[in-house]
This record gives structure tokens, C-alpha cells and sequence, in this order.
């Protein structure tokens, strides 16, 4: 008569069953499931991430090299020093001196007759009893000076009236004098508007009408606008 087993008593058979099922179930793992390893990602994981991610990359690379090409470096400016550039500077008016300006060699004299209001300014300049030198551009500078002028006492009063003023130039010292002497108090308009500010009212009138004419030809533009050429006529 065999012994029986005890309890709790692990038995060959039992075992070799246990052995069988722990291996069919190793097995059935193996082949079907898709679970990944505890320990961390398997190397199929990684090649899925790579192929994701590397036209991405690859776009990153190309539009920077793009860029690279597109805006090349550019080229550095040689600088001078202060030694260099007086130099260079002296060298080139050496090659372009400038002509000493011509100046009258005999006397010239300018006389005008002028009329002044109340404020003491030249309002016009008389032609009788006036008269130039062979010298026009002496002339026109005198004459344009004289129609700035003011003239006043030494205590700062204005007298209206007719006065002439001289202009001297002296070729030894090329310095002009201007004299003033009056011909006759009153007989003018002494609430005449002085010459420098009648010039300079005519100036903005004229100003303000070819203002006016412009905005005109612009508004005739907008209504009346040139027809566009035919592209066709233009092959």
C-alpha cells in the first residue's frame, strides 16, 4: 500500500503542469501581444519617433541654408584715420584749387535817389537824378542794398522824405562806403509800404496763385484722366 501525499505537497506532475502553462502563456505573449518592456521603450518606438520627426528636421536645415545663401556677408569698408584723411584731403585740393575771385581795379561810384515813409524805410528808388557805374555787377549789388535800407537820425527818428545815397568802392582797400544825404523832407507817401515788404507781399501772391493753379490742374486730372495705353498697342 503506496504512501499518500501530504498537504500542501508539491507532486512531479504538478509541477511539470505548472511548467507547461507558464511556457504556453510565455509563448502566447511573445507572438500576440503589443506591450512594451517595463524597463523602458523598445527600439521599434524610436524608429517610429525618427521617421516622424525627420522631414521636419530636414526642412529646418534646408530653409537655414536658404537663408545662409540669401543674405551673403557683406563686404567690410576700409576706414581712415585722421592722418590719412587730412592727407587725402590735402591731395585733392592741391587738384582743384579754387580761382581767387575777380575784383574791380578802379573806383566805382553808385549814386541813387530814394524816397523813405514814415518808418524810415526805402519805398522805391527814383531813376532822375540817379546813376550806375561801368560795373553791372557793382550796380545790381548797390541797388539791391538800397532797397533794405532804413534811414533814421541818430536819436532813431524817420523822417519822410527824398534822400541819395552813395556807394563808393575802393580798389586799394576793397572796401565799400555808403554815404547818405538828404535832398528833401516830405513830398512822398510817408504811409507807402517799404520796398523789402512790398517784394516779399508780391512774392506770397505769387505764390498763392500758382498754388491755385496747381490744385486746378490736379482737380482736372481726377475728372478728366488720361485714358491708359493698350497693352496690346505697346508690342
Amino acid at each position: 500500500m503506496g504512501t499518500r501525499p501530504r498537504r500542501g505537497a508539491v507532486t512531479a506532475e504538478m509541477a511539470e503542469r505548472v511548467f507547461l502553462q507558464r511556457a504556453s502563456a510565455r509563448r502566447s505573449i511573445k507572438s500576440w501581444s503589443h506591450a512594451r518592456r517595463a524597463d523602458g521603450p523598445s527600439l521599434r518606438s524610436h524608429e517610429i519617433k525618427m521617421q516622424r520627426f525627420l522631414p521636419a528636421a530636414v526642412l529646418l536645415f534646408a530653409l537655414a541654408c536658404s537663408r545662409a545663401f540669401a543674405a551673403p556677408t557683406p563686404v567690410p569698408v576700409p576706414t581712415l584715420n585722421a592722418e590719412q584723411f587730412n592727407k587725402h584731403l590735402k591731395e585733392s585740393l592741391q587738384k582743384h584749387v579754387v580761382p581767387t575771385p575777380m575784383v574791380p581795379t578802379q573806383p566805382l561810384r553808385v549814386v541813387l535817389v530814394v524816397e523813405t515813409n514814415k518808418k524810415g524805410q526805402v519805398t522805391r528808388v527814383r531813376g532822375p537824378g540817379s546813376h550806375g557805374s561801368n560795373n553791372d555787377t557793382f550796380n545790381a549789388m548797390c541797388y539791391g542794398n538800397a532797397l533794405q535800407v532804413f534811414i533814421r537820425t541818430e536819436d532813431g527818428r524817420a523822417i519822410p522824405g527824398t534822400y541819395k545815397l552813395i556807394y563808393d568802392y575802393s580798389p586799394d582797400s576793397r572796401d565799400v562806403r555808403r554815404t547818405v544825404e538828404m535832398i528833401k523832407s516830405g513830398g512822398v507817401n510817408p504811409d507807402a509800404i517799404g520796398a523789402v515788404d512790398d517784394m516779399a507781399k508780391q512774392n506770397m501772391k505769387k505764390m498763392r496763385e500758382d498754388r491755385a493753379a496747381w490744385e486746378r490742374a490736379v482737380q482736372r486730372a481726377k475728372e478728366h484722366p488720361s485714358p491708359k495705353p493698350d497693352a496690346s498697342a505697346t508690342h
